[in-house]
């Protein structure tokens, strides 16, 4: 449990050491903040591919290979999620690949708990973060009958 705990300081402390911006540290805050996840995601990745590899077992081996191609798969659903969403303003087709994204991770993280205990708990809070994104997803669907093309500003000539 201790290492959850370190992932948890290694994720909030850029957040709470510049969580007020000023001049000094606006430029740095920004560039922080938006790394974190990116950070533990990739760092888990490596972990389980080197330690599943690694690994005796034949059967880690082969969940290694599997979490290889999830994790490809996440990352191509992941950056198919804003075209849709704010390219074609489809909140209900952004909505069906974030779904499939969160069960792409999900299944990456329980693989990766598998391969190693800190690769999964590096996948904790890229989960919560997809949560939280599904929920506003469904949210801006919801409050706007699931079609953003009709909200458009009409911009003046």
């Amino acid at each position: 449990m201790g290492k959850f705990y370190l992932l948890l300081l290694f994720f909030f402390l850029p957040h709470i050491e510049n969580s007020t911006p000023t001049p000094q540290n606006k430029t740095k805050s920004k560039k922080l903040q938006s790394h974190n996840i990116d950070t533990l995601t990739g760092y888990a990745a490596h972990r389980s591919w080197t330690m599943g590899l690694a690994s005796p077992v034949s059967s880690v081996r082969d969940l290694t290979y599997t979490s290889s191609a999830l994790h490809t798969t996440q990352l191509a659903l992941n950056l198919l999620w804003m075209p849709l969403f704010f390219g074609l303003k489809s909140p209900a087709l952004s909505l069906v690949d974030i779904l499939a994204l969160d069960a792409s991770v999900l299944a990456l993280t329980i693989n990766y708990f598998d391969i190693d205990e800190v690769a999964g708990w590096c996948m904790v809070p890229y989960c919560a973060w997809l949560a939280f994104a599904t929920y506003i997803n469904i949210g801006v669907g919801v409050l706007n009958g699931w079609d953003l093309k009709s909200k458009e500003r009409v911009k003046p000539e």
